[in-house]
């Protein structure tokens, strides 16, 4: 019999910190809007259709300078899903559509420390579904996949469970709980 490790996985902006307007400044600084039915997408599957890779990246590197900027003001919080994290590291991982470009700054600015795992990042709803049944297949984890997005979270742990034959991950819809409710909920004994 295996024995199965619980774990956390967070999406990162709008879980982890509060960046979705600061992500859209960026953005706009860079010349481009983003429109709210790309805000969930990384950017290689929006910003490449529209300008090219070339043209993509440079606006995603211009995006990025600006956005690094405001996060090295330390003018993006923290939110408590990011207490969870940093409470039980060992335990957690991040999977998240952000450039890993972002993600360090993010790690640098915000205050995750290198013991801050990303388990994926620039990643779609795909490879989401696919790093959470490879936690569980080649790891033993199972536990909560947390997004501020209901319908494309919950679309994940679906798609992961249904992948896996079991439903080992479940879905925790972050919105604006704090940081004892989270505890409250990803303490509970867990029942497959």
């Amino acid at each position: 019999m295996k024995v199965l490790k619980k774990h956390c996985v967070f999406d990162m902006d709008g879980v982890l910190i509060d960046s979705l307007s600061w992500i859209e400044k960026a953005y706009k600084h860079a010349g481009v809007p983003i429109l709210e039915q790309d805000r969930y997408k990384s950017w290689k599957e929006w910003l490449v259709p529209l300008y090219g890779m070339t043209m993509a990246t440079r606006i995603h590197d211009k995006k990025n300078e600006f956005y690094s900027c405001m996060l090295s003001a330390r003018i993006v919080k923290k939110l408590p899903p990011a207490q969870v994290l940093e409470k039980f590291h060992t335990m957690c991982s991040i999977a998240t559509g952000a450039s890993a470009t972002s993600v360090l700054a993010v790690k640098k600015y915000v205050g995750f420390g290198d013991e801050c795992k990303v388990g994926v990042c620039e990643a779609s709803a795909e490879d989401k579904i696919a790093y959470l049944v490879n936690l569980h297949n080649i790891s033993n984890k199972y536990g909560y996949y947390f997004d501020d997005n209901e319908e494309v979270g919950q679309g994940i742990v679906d798609e992961a469970n249904r992948k896996i034959g079991e439903d080992v991950w479940k879905f925790y819809h972050y919105v604006e709980q704090t940081f004892d409710e989270i505890m409250k909920e990803v303490s509970k004994p867990w029942q497959m």
